[in-house]
């Protein structure tokens, strides 16, 4: 992976954090997909957004 090629993927992980630590669930799922969200490895992280939404 050339360095531009990773340099896209630490931004794109970078903002998916923070839709995520903001609960923009549905700016999670529909800027990054599912498929990005299990490829970084942040689909537990996701998920537990959605159930601390869900219980208030």
């Amino acid at each position: 992976m050339d360095h531009l090629t990773r340099a896209g993927r630490d931004l794109q992980t970078h903002l998916l954090v923070e839709c995520l630590a903001q609960e923009q669930v549905e700016g999670a799922l529909f800027g990054f997909g599912i498929t990005m969200i299990s490829e970084l490895g942040l689909w537990r992280e996701l998920t537990s957004v959605m159930m601390k939404m869900a219980e208030s």
